[in-house]
């Protein structure tokens, strides 16, 4: 029942927690990556009560860990969620550590398998930068420029490109502003601050329980994984656009 397996980083953040429900409804193996901390280790316990998988802590910094950790899961699939936000982005120095540099070691780890797995990788539409939206602009596709404008932005850039010069099968979605809007479980008032105070520019948002859906989807297409690469651009109300 569980032949398929994916290695989910960042499994216990909003976006990861959907994810992996998503890939459980679908009967995977999954292996859950994150850093150990007080709300990780909640999340995961919350998790348990209704989904089996795997927990592996650590950290992407630490390439000697990582490459063993994925030499020893083997996974069919990776989904690389786990990165700093915008919102973490007071350290340079850490988020450049996560969001790149991790990224190019789990690249190498992934690389280094013997049956190379398909490689998911979470991006942004901060990649285009800001876009006027009092004026007529063209339909933002895959194969669109980028353009980013902020750290953050930069950071997908690096880590699209890293990706694309890999040997891996790679899936790239480019997601919207991630804004949870459920009632019962509010957004931060820091994301929400720098969803509406930040000069208005029209980045689609999307919430994680339809962006999971896409990253469920993209790790268990039959024969995703044999397309030389795909690319996809999360869009309002979470639906996707994808050129292979």
């Amino acid at each position: 029942m569980y032949s398929f397996h994916v290695f989910l980083t960042g499994a216990f953040g909003r976006l990861g927690a959907h994810t992996l429900a998503r890939l459980a409804d679908r009967g995977c193996r999954i292996t859950a990556f994150d850093r150990k901390t007080a709300k990780t280790r909640a999340s995961r316990n919350e998790l348990r009560k209704g989904h089996r998988f795997e927990t592996s802590w650590g950290d992407l910094r630490d390439a000697e860990s990582l490459h063993r950790i994925i030499a020893k899961a083997k996974p069919d699939a990776i989904i690389h969620l786990a990165e700093v936000s915008p919102l973490g982005l007071r350290d340079p120095q850490r988020a450049r550590g996560v969001n790149v540099e991790g990224t190019r070691a789990l690249l190498r780890a992934a690389a280094s398998l013997p049956k190379r797995p398909h490689f998911i990788l979470a991006s942004s539409t901060h990649v285009h930068g800001p876009r006027n939206g009092s004026k007529p602009l063209p339909l933002l596709t895959a194969d669109t420029p980028p353009a980013p404008a902020d750290t953050y932005g930069r950071h997908k850039v690096l880590c699209e490109e890293s990706l694309r010069a890999s040997a891996l099968p790679f899936t790239i979605l480019r997601l919207g502003e991630v804004l949870h809007l459920d009632p019962a479980d509010p957004p931060s008032e820091a994301s929400v601050r720098m969803s509406f105070e930040l000069p208005r520019r029209p980045h689609p948002s999307v919430d994680p329980r339809d962006a999971a859906l896409a990253f469920a989807g993209a790790a268990t297409i039959p024969g995703a994984a044999a397309a030389p690469s795909r690319s996809a651009v999360g869009r309002t109300g979470g639906s996707v656009t994808e050129t292979s």
